[in-house]
């Protein structure tokens, strides 16, 4: 029989070698990051009253709004209501939560007016140049390629545009953005799908001069009505686990990645989307962008956030708390613009939102994306509104005004003009005393020229190609002939009601006089 002695003396080791896992705590490493002291230190105010960063200084809640119990819109029997907690598995797993709708939650879904101001609008029409090593030239688009997205140049650039240029970009982007002519800019076809282009063809309601194209119509005509190629959906893609073959996955611009979380396994986009884990999500979308931007492709992922069922989805209101919006959520998102950051000289990774609402409000007039999205993580590039071309309350104008800078339609255009609320939604609108809605269009304005010119569609450009609109005389004639055509039906309707009237008066008479003479 063996026996094993052990030495209980001890050692002549040191002490200090060994790790130590006790910090002091500070509480300001949890309350803001470089981003956010830089951009507050370097900030330089553009009118009266605006806020450095977005008007955030430290990281702190931006989801009460969202959140069921202190939204301040429920009663205090629906706030008492409990979210999952590991504290309690028993009685709050797979509990339903019960919310009364009333008057406070019907009125916090209204969209505002835009109130008037005296802030001073931004330049318009001024001549500006640019002057390199080898050029000296008037301001271009193409001269703003490479550069830092708070380079000084920008401004120059954006002084050229007019009033009409901004309005004309901003209002309408039907999976395209439009050109701008006074600085050259061409316009940029986007392909809808996160796997893959989901149409072929054009939209009958644009014209194919309007920049977007269906793919095969575009590049494949003869084969238009084939099903175009996919690539292998989302969830395998995150299931190898391989950052290299993923970056290797790779349109001017595509709707995707996508990167909203996996709830079921029976939601209509999870072939879509990479998997239930934020950071798994995070991880493969950032690499697989990085891969996209390899070759000038920039990406909009989608849909930001809390867009995590198809049932419904329009206008479904979304109720989460802060922590699970970060950690779960936004936690891709997060990772995703960090990592293409690292690797990609120009980030143009953005956002599609979604058609839910966070809360009471449209998810892209919340104002996540200006006050995390871009004054957290940083995002240089544009987001666009998931499609709305017939939804009202996905407002473009309190969209630019919280960062959702373009609306993936012509909302405008179907509506007359209005959203549910009554409220003006077309951009010309609002040419005098809305000093701070301008400067808020002229930073979306930005943020999708800065995209654009860092992406492949600004190949073959250089400083002397030149841009012309070129609009047939059919598309002209068109809305006049509506015009007339609607004039004289309301002319013909109004004689024929009027001849109907007199009719039926003439009749009324004839028989009553005939009654007296009758009786007489």
């Amino acid at each position: 029989m063996s026996m094993m002695f052990v030495n209980d003396s001890r050692g002549d080791g040191d002490a200090e070698l060994v790790w130590d896992k006790y910090f002091e705590y500070d509480n300001k490493k949890y309350s803001t990051n470089d981003f956010i002291e830089n951009a507050n230190k370097n900030f330089s105010p553009q009118y009266e009253g605006q806020k450095a960063n977005y008007g955030v200084d430290k990281i702190t809640n931006q989801f009460d709004d969202v959140d069921f119990q202190k939204a301040g819109i429920f009663s205090s029997d629906d706030e008492s209501q409990p979210y999952v907690t590991r504290s309690n598995w028993q009685e709050t797993y797979g509990k339903r939560i019960r919310l009364t709708a009333n008057n406070a939650f019907k009125k916090a879904q209204e969209n505002p007016s835009v109130e008037t101001d005296d802030i001073e609008y931004p330049k318009y029409d001024q001549l500006g140049f640019y002057e390199g090593v080898l050029d000296f030239d008037e301001i271009k688009l193409i001269y703003l390629s490479g550069k830092d997205f708070n380079d000084p140049l920008w401004d120059t650039l954006l002084d050229r545009m007019t009033w009409e240029e901004t309005c004309y970009l901003l209002q309408v982007a039907l999976r395209h953005t439009r050109g701008v002519s006074s600085i050259e800019a061409p316009s940029s076809s986007q392909q809808n799908g996160a796997l893959a282009p989901i149409h072929q063809r054009t939209y009958s309601e644009l014209p194919s001069q309007s920049g977007f194209r269906g793919f095969a119509e575009l590049l494949d005509p003869d084969n238009v009505n084939q099903p175009p190629p996919v690539f292998v959906c989302n969830g395998i893609v995150a299931a190898t686990y391989n950052t290299e073959l993923i970056e290797r996955l790779g349109y001017n611009g595509i709707y995707g990645l996508g990167v909203n979380i996996h709830r079921g396994a029976y939601c209509g986009r999870t072939f879509e989307y990479y998997s239930e884990d934020g950071f798994l999500t995070g991880v493969a979308a950032g690499y697989e962008a990085v891969g996209l931007h390899k070759l000038g492709v920039f990406v909009l992922m989608k849909h930001a956030i809390l867009n995590d069922q198809e049932t419904h989805r329009a206008g479904l209101n979304v109720w989460a708390n802060e922590q699970s919006i970060r950690e779960i959520y936004l936690r891709a998102i997060q990772i995703a613009i960090e990592i293409d950051q690292e690797y990609t000289p120009n980030p143009v990774l953005g956002v599609m939102t979604g058609m839910n609402r966070a809360g009471a409000k449209w998810i892209g007039g919340q104002g996540f994306i200006n006050t995390v999205l871009r004054a957290e993580y940083g995002m240089t590039s544009f987001a666009v509104s998931d499609f709305n071309s017939s939804r009202p309350y996905m407002s473009p104008i309190q969209g630019v005004l919280n960062g959702n800078d373009l609306p993936d339609g012509n909302p405008a255009g179907n509506r007359s003009g209005y959203d549910y609320d009554g409220n003006d939604i077309r951009f010309t609108s609002y040419a005098e005393g809305y000093g701070e809605l301008a400067w808020h269009m002229r930073a979306a304005v930005k943020n999708v020229l800065y995209t654009v010119v860092n992406s492949n569609t600004m190949n073959g450009i250089a400083g002397d190609t030149k841009f012309i609109t070129i609009t047939p005389a059919w598309e002209i004639a068109v809305p006049i002939i509506t015009r007339v055509s609607m004039t004289l039906f309301i002319w013909c309707a109004s004689g024929f009601g009027l001849y109907f009237v007199y009719g039926l008066v003439k009749d009324i008479v004839l028989t009553r006089k005939g009654r007296k003479e009758k009786t007489n």
